[in-house]
C-alpha cells in the first residue's frame, strides 16, 4: 500500500479544514490541497490540474447547476413572499401553546427548527437554499424563547438526517437512481434510521440548551437580525405548502424528473404567492418583485456551484490516486456478514474525502457501488445507505453549507461547530447505521 499517498490524501483533507477555518476561501484552497495530494501521489503535472481536477468539477457543474438555480429560485420565492416566515411561524404556536418560557421553551425551539427543516427538505429547496433561507426562522425562534445564539447554528444543522429520507427529492436521493432503484428505495429501514438519528439529536440538543439555561446565557441581537414587517400581505399557511407538497408528490407518484418537478412547484410559487410578492415589494409591483428574487438566486447559485464544484474537483484528484483506490479495495473487501455496515463506513469515508455530499454520493454511487452489488449487497439498501452516509461526513468544516450556517447568524466556528458536529455528523452516524443494521437483521424490509 503507497503510505506516502495515503498521508497525502489526508493531509490534504487537513489543509482544507485547517485553511477553512482561518476563512480562506475554499474554491483556490481546494486547488492547493489537491496539489498536495497529487505531488505525495507522485502525480503531479499541469494535466492533474487543467484536465483531472477541472473536469471533475467542470462536469460536476454541468450536471447539477440546473438544480442549484431552480432551487435558489424557488427558495427566494418563499423568503420574498414571506411564506417561509408563515410556515415557521404556524410551527412556533403550534408547538408553544402554553407558552414558551422554561424547559417548553427550549422544546418548541428545537422542535420548530427540526419540523422546519424536514419541510423544506421534503419539499424540494436545495440544502444550502434551504439553509439560507432557514437561517432567519431559526433566529426568531431562538429571539422569541431568549437562547444563546452561538447554538444558531446547531439547530440549523438537527434535521440534517431527513436530507436522506426515502421520496426525498434532494440531489443526494437522485444520484443513486442511476443504479436503477427508485427515491423510496429501502423505505422502512431508512424511515426508522432517521427517526432514531432524528430522536438522538432532538433530545441531545435539547440537553445543551438546558445547560445553557442554567448557566445564564441569553440571546443577543445584532444588527443584521431580519425584522419581520407584520403589515404586509404574506400567503396562507396551507398555500404555502402546496408548492412544497407538489414537488414530493410528482418527484415520488408521478416519478418526473427531479428538475420538471421543481419547475411545477416554481410555477405554483410564482402564481400563489403572486398578492403577497407585490405586497411585499417596495414598489408595489409583482414583476420587480419576480426579478429582484430571481436575480438574487443568481450569484448564490454560481457560488454553491462553484464551491462545491471545486471540491469535487479535489476529490476527483483523490479518485485518481494508486492510494485511494487502495483504500477503496480494502473497504469493499469485507465479511459478507458485515457487507451493509461497511457500506455506510465506506461512503461516510468517501464523503468526508471528497468534502460535499453530492460529490461524495456521486462517487460513492461511482466507484463503490460494482463491489458491494458484486458480493451480494440489494441495489436498494445500497442507495438509501450512501444517501444517509451523504449527511455524514459532509459537515466537516470544509463544507460550504457548514460555514454558511454559521457565518449567517454572526457566529464563529469556534462556538458553534461542536453542537453542528453532533448534530450533523454524529446523529446521522446513528441514522444511517441504525438503517443498516435493520437491514441486516430484516433482510426483507429492503
Amino acid at each position: 500500500m503507497n503510505i506516502l499517498g495515503i498521508v497525502g490524501i489526508l493531509l490534504g483533507i487537513a489543509i482544507l479544514m485547517y485553511f477553512t477555518f482561518q476563512k480562506l476561501d475554499v474554491v483556490w484552497l481546494s486547488v492547493i490541497a489537491a496539489m498536495v495530494v497529487a505531488i505525495c501521489n507522485r502525480a503531479l503535472s499541469l494535466e492533474t490540474y487543467t484536465e483531472t481536477f477541472m473536469s471533475g468539477a467542470a462536469g460536476f457543474i454541468k450536471t447539477y447547476t440546473p438544480i442549484f438555480l431552480v432551487g435558489c429560485m424557488f427558495a427566494a420565492l418563499y423568503s420574498e413572499s414571506g411564506a417561509s416566515q408563515v410556515i415557521a411561524k404556524t410551527i412556533i404556536r403550534t408547538f408553544a401553546k402554553g407558552g414558551v418560557h422554561g424547559t417548553r421553551g427550549i422544546w418548541v425551539a428545537v422542535l420548530s427548527s427540526f419540523a422546519i427543516t424536514t419541510v423544506f427538505y421534503l419539499g424540494g429547496i436545495d440544502a444550502m437554499a434551504s439553509i439560507i433561507a432557514r437561517v432567519p426562522l431559526v433566529i426568531g425562534f431562538f429571539k422569541e424563547v431568549n437562547l444563546p445564539r452561538r447554538y444558531i447554528p446547531g439547530c440549523i444543522y438537527i434535521g440534517s438526517m431527513m436530507s436522506s429520507l426515502p421520496g426525498s427529492p434532494q440531489i443526494i436521493n437522485v444520484i443513486p437512481l442511476a443504479l436503477g432503484t427508485t427515491p423510496t428505495a429501502a423505505l422502512v429501514p431508512g424511515l426508522i434510521g432517521s427517526a432514531v438519528g432524528g430522536i438522538f439529536a432532538i433530545l441531545f440538543t435539547v440537553w445543551v440548551l438546558k445547560r445553557a439555561k442554567v448557566r445564564g446565557e441569553q440571546f443577543c441581537g445584532i444588527d443584521t437580525d431580519p425584522v419581520a414587517d407584520e403589515t404586509k400581505r404574506v400567503p396562507n399557511f396551507f398555500v404555502a405548502l402546496i408548492p412544497l407538497i407538489a414537488i414530493f408528490v410528482v418527484f415520488n407518484v408521478f416519478k418526473l424528473n427531479i428538475i420538471l418537478a421543481m419547475l411545477i412547484g416554481l410555477v405554483l410559487a410564482l402564481i400563489l404567492f403572486a398578492p403577497a410578492l407585490k405586497a411585499q415589494n417596495k414598489e408595489n409591483r409583482y414583476g420587480r418583485a419576480v426579478i429582484a428574487a430571481f436575480n438574487g438566486a443568481v450569484p448564490q447559485t454560481a457560488r454553491i456551484a462553484l464551491i462545491t464544484g471545486s471540491l469535487v474537483g479535489f476529490g476527483a484528484v483523490v479518485s485518481a490516486t494508486d492510494a485511494f483506490g487502495a483504500i477503496v479495495q480494502a473497504l469493499t473487501s469485507v465479511d459478507s456478514g458485515m457487507l451493509l455496515i461497511f457500506v455506510v463506513v465506506a461512503a461516510s469515508i468517501v464523503v468526508g474525502i471528497m468534502g460535499n455530499p453530492v460529490g461524495g454520493v456521486s462517487a460513492a454511487v461511482n466507484m463503490l457501488a460494482p463491489s458491494f452489488l458484486a458480493a451480494g449487497v440489494p441495489a436498494q439498501a445500497f442507495h438509501r445507505l450512501v444517501t444517509m452516509a451523504g449527511t455524514t461526513f459532509d459537515s466537516l468544516p470544509t463544507n460550504a453549507g457548514v460555514l454558511t450556517a454559521i457565518a449567517l447568524p454572526g457566529c464563529t466556528v469556534k462556538e458553534s461547530y461542536p453542537l453542528m458536529f453532533l448534530n450533523s455528523v454524529v446523529a446521522t452516524l446513528v441514522s444511517a447505521f441504525v438503517a443498516a443494521i435493520v437491514m441486516t437483521l430484516f433482510p426483507g424490509l429492503i
